[in-house]
């Protein structure tokens, strides 16, 4: 026993100091396992196995490694009590060196086996992406006392041999593990909102040693953002503009270290919400020849992501729709001809309104909305007179009352007109339904005039009312239709009429006239009845329908009652209840009337007989007939050879001072007398204070003065009578015939008369005893200014004033807080002047006008009442 601890002994000295070798068996060290794989930054172990033949008393090991990992320790593990003494030296870089001994005198030796397990090597992998430690058998170069070289050798239990170890080292492969994300769900949101989801990733690496850094692709939108590192890191920041609407796709990149990535993506569905269109409720409704114009509204909830555009979708009427793209605004001019009237239920018109998103479905399906409203073009009613030409006198004159037939008429149900004639050339024997009335089956018709007329009272002389209606009640019977179309007529009624055989009038012209004394009158009512449809242009006989009313008289501002169509007042619903619609003017009238035929262009005075003879034996023989036989002796033309009676020219036919003047002129007592013509021209009379004035040389003057008057005659060489007649003065001015001659003697131009009466009218005659038109003008002597009118207006008003001498003016307006806010000029002669003033754009209250012209100053006070 003593014998084997001092071998022991010896052989720890020979492991440390130099190397024996002796011949025993092979015996074999290997680091286990042979190859692994590690991820770096790892602590891992290697364990050593020894396999022996035979048992041993000594261990040593030396072992090299190099590459990317640290050598943390070793733990011997000899198993049992075998080998107990142990050692470690990691002083040299690079080396592994342990030993084991049996200190015990041989009782410790390790049996003949194979021990898996008789050390364990503990390292850490380095912070590398790639590499290995490798760790093999190696030597070890003993300083002491001979540098001896050391390697892995055992020391037999028996024999104390040094035998060497054949080893097996290992290589351990140091890999970097690639991360791994992963992207929030698919996200819907709201251009202009801000949403931040987070994308997560792992990666088995230890933390120590492993950061990652977050990145989008490419791809991405650039609305969209992400944290590449930090406390936020992986938040996805999602904040699209109105461009963004649709659908993008995120995808975000997670890398680690190494530069190893994963990728993931998500979808964003980007929503726009689309504008809503607002269309008018009522159908827009507008006349023949108008501009239909309005507007389509929208709202759009959020505000984008472009101003709104307004464009337009679909028009199915003729000619060109004109959109404003910025507002909606529409404008559509019609013109008078049937292709723009309206089909049933109107014109349809789609606006598209667009908040200029883009659109992709199902994502954000609409950037529009649309909205379809109706156009009523309603044909213009042109209503005629008609005018009658060359009628002889004495007989009958059928007027008709005609729809324009060159179109189908709107549809109406009833109409009231009021119509005013010459009743000293024309007397109304009554008016019969036209065929318009009997081919509608219409059930009521009816005239009224004289005491049992409808004009706010008795009708005045001249004056007819005409009513119709198409049912009069609900009763069983119904009428057909409601145009012209339909009853195959476009005449309304028939004024029948006996024209005056006052010879005075021949070659006159007979007016019949629309007329107006309220809102009521010459109106048409629609189907339904709830729309009255009222004057639009008035046409006198040159007038011509459809000129866009160049030739129209038509003043709505001039009140009632009127020839000139309905007034201002009448453009509203009068009760203002509905469910009625205000009054369209749709409605054209022209005048018409009885153009009486001269008679020198039916006969000659005095040729009784047309024979072209005039004033011979056989014309007083057939005029003589007619007082025996009545007409019957006119065989020839009854009309002509009557108006050839007139032969005396005092406007009569058919009388015996016809007869007798006939006789002197055949036997040479009297010159036959010419053909005059009417109204051959006209003469100003001209009333300066107390003063009466002519303009032209006259034959004869008659002035009618108000009441009883004083009146003195201021030319020379003339004659002048006066009388008081149906409480007027009149006084009659000729050639004073008791002075002597008369030939040539004339009134001149300039004064006549003077009076301290006003001049009501005048007649006068020219030196060949032709009649002459008269024109009236009254000079005032003093400057004056009358109250304006109407007062209070709305908006406009009227201030008249005299101007003794021809005068600049100026009318100066002023508010209640004296600031001038209008002004009136201009240059008149003298006379008395009308003036206007539009207060459009004004506020309700006070004003004064100031009158200045020359030295005169006056002001006045005026109210504006809207």
């Amino acid at each position: 026993m003593q014998k084997r601890r001092i071998l022991s002994s010896s052989l720890l000295v020979g492991l440390m100091v130099w190397t024996v070798t002796g011949s025993v068996s092979a015996q074999t060290l290997s680091v286990t396992p042979p190859s692994v794989s590690s991820q770096r930054c790892t602590t891992g172990s290697l364990n050593v196995a020894l396999s022996i033949p035979s048992s041993i008393s000594a261990l040593e090991v030396v072992l090299d490694y190099s590459g990317d990992a640290v050598i943390n320790g070793v733990i011997v593990s000899v198993p049992g009590v075998a080998l107990a003494t142990t050692g470690v030296d990691l002083l040299t870089p690079g080396k592994i060196r342990f030993w084991a001994l049996d200190l015990t005198g041989g009782t410790g030796c390790l049996s003949a086996g194979a021990y898996p397990v008789v050390a364990t090597i503990s390292y850490t992998t380095n912070d590398v992406c790639s590499g290995s430690l490798v760790i093999s058998g190696g030597t070890f170069i003993c300083p002491s006392p001979n540098n001896t070289a050391h390697q892995t050798q055992v020391v037999d239990c028996l024999t104390s041999a040094i035998t060497p170890v054949t080893v097996t080292g290992s290589t351990i492969t140091i890999s970097n593990n690639p991360p791994s994300i992963t992207c929030p769900l698919d996200q819907t949101m709201h251009w202009g909102q801000v949403l931040v989801v987070t994308a997560t990733a792992t990666d088995t690496d230890p933390v120590a040693c492993e950061s990652l850094t977050y990145s989008l692709t490419a791809t991405s939108p650039g609305y969209a953002s992400v944290a590449p590192s930090g406390p936020n890191a992986g938040k996805v920041t999602l904040a699209p503009t109105g461009g963004d609407v649709c659908v993008s796709t995120v995808g975000v990149i997670v890398t680690d270290e190494c530069g190893a990535k994963d990728t993931c993506t998500f979808a964003v569905c980007v929503q726009n919400t689309p504008p809503v269109a607002t269309c008018p409720t009522l159908p827009n409704r507008i006349c023949w020849g108008e501009a239909a114009t309005g507007q389509v509204t929208a709202s759009d909830p959020d505000g984008g992501p472009v101003a709104l555009n307004y464009t337009l979708n679909s028009f199915d009427g003729p000619g060109t729709m004109v959109i404003t793209p910025s507002t909606g605004a529409y404008t559509w001019q019609t013109q008078e001809t049937p292709n723009f009237i309206s089909p049933p239920g109107g014109w349809t018109l789609c606006v598209k309104v667009s908040d200029g998103a883009n659109v992709c479905d199902p994502c954000s399906p609409s950037n529009a909305d649309t909205c379809c409203l109706k156009i009523i073009v309603i044909q213009t009613e042109r209503l005629t007179i008609e005018k009658l030409h060359d009628v002889i006198q004495g007989g009958p004159a059928d007027v008709e009352i005609t729809l324009d037939s060159s179109y189908p008429n709107y549809p109406f149900a009833g109409f009231d007109f009021l119509l005013e004639y010459d009743a000293s050339a024309l007397t109304l024997l009554g008016v019969s339904e036209g065929g318009f009335i009997t081919g509608n089956a219409w059930e009521y018709f009816t005239y009224r005039f004289g005491p049992n007329g409808n004009c706010a009272g008795a009708c005045p002389s001249g004056k007819v009312r005409i009513v119709a209606l198409a049912e009069q009640n609900n009763g069983a019977a119904h009428p057909d239709g409601y145009t012209n179309t339909s009853a195959g007529s476009s005449v309304l009624a028939i004024l029948h009429f006996l024209v005056s055989d006052d010879r005075t009038l021949e070659c006159q012209y007979a007016p019949i006239r629309w007329c107006w004394i309220d809102c009521g009158d010459n109106t048409l009512s629609s189907v339904s009845g709830d729309t009255l449809f009222i004057s639009r242009y008035i046409y006198d006989l040159e007038g011509t329908f459809g000129d866009g009313g160049a030739s129209s008289i038509d003043d709505p501002n001039v009140g009632f009652p009127t020839n000139l169509g309905a007034q201002a007042i009448c453009d509203v619903d009068p009760d203002g209840t509905g469910p009625k619609l205000p009054p369209m003017r749709k409605v054209d009238f022209k005048n018409g009337g009885v153009d009486i035929v001269c008679a020198e262009s039916i006969d000659a005075r005095g040729d009784i007989n047309l024979n072209g003879i005039s004033n011979e034996i056989a014309d007083a023989v057939v005029f003589t007939n007619y007082f025996v036989e009545g007409l019957g002796a006119f065989n020839i033309n009854i009309d002509g050879q009557t108006a050839a009676t007139e032969v005396n020219g005092d406007g009569l036919v058919l009388t015996v001072a016809d007869l007798v003047y006939l006789i002197r002129v055949i036997v040479g007592d009297a010159l036959p007398l010419p053909k005059l013509s009417h109204n051959a021209a006209t003469a100003l009379v001209t009333t300066t204070g107390e003063l009466v004035s002519v303009d032209q040389e006259l034959g004869a003057a008659l002035f009618v003065f108000r009441g009883p008057a004083e009146v003195t005659l201021v030319q020379s060489g003339l004659a002048m009578k006066t009388g008081l007649r149906d409480g007027n003065t009149y006084a009659v001015v000729y050639p004073d015939f008791t002075a002597g001659s008369a030939r040539n003697v004339v009134i001149t131009p300039g004064a006549v008369v003077s009076s301290n009466a006003t001049l009501v009218s005048a007649e006068v005659a020219d030196y060949y005893g032709q009649s002459m038109s008269v024109a009236t003008k009254i000079v005032p002597t003093t400057f004056a200014v009358r109250q304006n009118y109407p007062n209070p207006f709305n908006p406009s008003t009227k201030i008249s004033f005299d101007l003794p001498v021809a005068s600049e003016y100026v009318i100066a307006i002023y508010n209640v807080a004296g600031q001038r806010v209008d002004e009136i000029k201009g240059y008149a002669e003298a006379g008395s002047v009308e003036r206007e003033w539009n207060a459009v754009g004004m506020a309700s209250g006070v004003y004064f006008y100031t009158f200045k012209a020359g030295d005169f100053v006056t002001t006045k006070k005026m109210s504006l009442l809207k």
